[in-house]
C-alpha cells in the first residue's frame, strides 16, 4: 500500500523504526540484557515523565533547558525524562531497602529538546545500569567492567574507554582562588570540546600565568598508566590527591579484570551533568563524531531524595552502538530461522503445515492465498527470509528453496527440521 503524501509527518527530531532496524536494535539489546544479568543486575522501569522538580534536582542548567516540560491537569509542571539516572535514583530512595548494594539496569526511551544527530534524535534510547550502594573504585571498577565486557559481547571492536575524575580539576582550580564563574564556564566549554573558548576564558580569567598554564596542561593530560604518573605534580591539595589516588586504585583493579588495554586516562574530560562526583567516562569509536556513551560516579544524587548512599553507573546510545555495529559488519542478519510458505492448491493445508515448522522453533509466514514459487521467491528475498518451502503435497513431501545457496531439494514434514539448517 503506498503512503498517503497528505499526513504530515512526524514532529522534527522523530522518526519510526521500521522492521529490520528494529529487529537488529532488538538483537543488540538482548545481548546487553545477557551480560548484565549475569553480573546480577537486575531491570528496573521507571515512568516516562515525572515531575520536573525531580528531574530537574542535580540535572544541571544545560539539562533543564534540553527537558520537554508540560503541565498536568492540576497545575504541576511536569517533564519527559531527559535520561535514566535521576528517575532510578528517586525509585531507589524512595521504594527500595539501603542494606544491600542495588544492581539495576534499564532500556527506555529518553527526551532532548536538542537538534538531532546521527544517531540521536530528540526520542532517543539508551541501555545502562547503576550500581547503588557501594564505594570505592572497585565499584567503578565492576562498572566498567561490565561496560567492557557488554561492548565486546555485541561484537564492537576498535573501541576505547576514556576515564577521568572530576575532583581532580576542581582540586586543583579550589588550590588556585578560581572565582566559580569562572570553574563553571571552564566547565562548560569542556563539556562542549570547544577548546577555543576554552582557551580564551582561562586566560581572561584570575588565574596567575603559572596556573593558567598549569590548567592548560591538566586538560591535556591524556594516555595509559604513564599519564598517572605525570598528573602527581599538579594534585597539591587532598581533593586533587585523593582523586588521583582513586584512580590508580581504579587501574589495579582493571588490570585485575584483564581490561586495561581497553582504558585510557583523560583529564579533560567533564560530563554536562553536576551529580557527578568521582570517576568518570566516555565510550569512544575512532573516526566516528559521537560518543557511543557515558557515565560515572554520583555520591550525591540520591541524598536529593532523602537516601544517602554512593551509586555509579554508564548509559549507552542503543541507536549509535547499532551504527557503530553495523559500520563495523558485526550485526549478523536474523534470517536464519525465516520461512516462507506457500500452496499452489490449497491455503489450509499450508496453514496447517506452517503451523507444525512453527513448532520446531521457526519463524514461519504464510501467504494466504493461492501462489507460485516466483512470486514467491520474490516476496521472500525482499523480506529477508532463508527458505521458501511449497506445501502442495504435505504431510508427504515438501518442496524447500534455499535462499542462501538458491538450491532446491525435497524432504518430508516428519523430517524437515534437519533440513533446515
Amino acid at each position: 500500500m503506498e503512503g498517503n503524501n497528505s499526513f504530515t509527518s512526524v514532529p522534527r527530531g522523530l522518526r519510526d523504526v521500521m522492521p529490520t532496524e528494529a529487529e537488529e536494535r532488538r538483537q543488540i539489546e538482548n545481548k546487553l540484557r545477557g551480560v548484565f544479568e549475569g553480573w546480577g543486575y537486575r531491570e528496573i522501569i521507571t515512568p516516562t515523565f515525572e515531575f520536573f522538580e525531580n528531574l530537574a534536582s542535580e540535572a544541571g542548567k544545560m539539562m533543564e533547558e534540553e527537558m520537554f516540560k508540560f503541565f498536568d491537569r492540576d497545575g504541576s509542571l511536569l517533564a519527559l525524562r531527559s535520561e535514566m539516572t535521576t528517575s532510578i535514583a528517586r525509585a531507589v530512595s524512595q521504594r527500595m531497602e539501603s542494606s544491600y548494594p542495588s544492581r539495576l539496569y534499564y532500556s527506555a526511551n529518553v527526551f532532548r529538546e536538542e537538534p538531532p544527530q546521527r544517531g540521536q534524535q530528540r526520542e532517543f534510547y539508551q541501555v545502562g545500569l547503576e550500581l547503588i550502594g557501594s564505594k570505592g573504585a572497585i565499584a567503578d571498577a565492576e562498572v566498567l567492567g561490565v561496560l567492557l565486557e557488554a561492548l565486546r559481547v555485541v561484537g564492537l571492536n576498535d573501541f576505547q574507554v576514556g576515564v577521568g575524575q572530576v575532583d581532580f580539576l576542581r582540586g586543583v582550580l579550589e588550590a588556585t582562588g578560581i572565582s566559580q564563574e569562572s570553574v563553571a564556564n571552564i566547565q562548560t566549554f569542556l563539556v562542549e570540546k570547544n577548546l577555543v573558548g576554552l582557551e580564551r576564558v582561562i586566560q581572561e580569567s584570575s588565574l596567575s600565568s603559572r596556573d593558567k598554564s598549569k590548567v592548560l596542561e591538566i586538560i591535556s593530560l591524556r594516555g595509559r598508566e604513564d599519564v598517572l604518573v605525570k598528573a602527581k605534580k599538579y594534585a597539591t591539595n587532598a581533593k586533587s590527591r585523593k582523586a588521583l589516588k582513586n584512580l590508580s586504585d581504579l587501574y589495579e583493579f582493571l588490570t585485575l579484570f584483564g581490561l586495561e588495554k581497553f582504558v585510557i586516562f583523560d583529564f579533560g574530560i567533564i560530563r554536562n551533568f553536576d551529580y557527578y562526583t568521582g570517576a568518570i567516562f566516555e565510550v569512544y569509536i575512532p573516526n566516528l563524531g559521537f560518543l557511543l556513551g557515558a557515565g560515572g560516579r554520583y555520591d550525591r544524587l540520591l541524598s536529593e531524595f532523602g537516601v544517602d548512599r554512593p551509586a555509579c553507573g554508564f548509559a549507552l546510545g542503543l541507536e549509535r552502538l547499532h551504527i557503530c555495529l553495523n559500520e563495523q559488519g558485526a550485526v549478523k542478519k536474523k534470517n536464519g530461522k525465516r520461512v516462507l510458505l506457500y500452496s499452489t492448491v490449497d491455503v489450509r493445508k499450508a496453514s496447517a503445515t506452517a503451523k507444525v515448522i512453527r513448532d520446531m522453533g521457526f519463524c514461519v509466514e504464510t501467504i494466504l492465498e493461492s501462489s507460485t514459487l516466483d512470486v514467491c521467491e520474490s516476496l521472500a528475498k525482499k523480506g529477508k527470509f532463508r527458505w521458501v518451502v511449497n506445501a502442495d503435497e504435505a504431510p508427504e513431501r515438501i518442496e524447500i528453496l534455499d535462499l542462501e545457496t538458491n538450491l532446491k531439494k525435497d524432504s518430508s514434514l516428519s523430517a524437515i527440521k534437519g533440513e533446515l539448517v
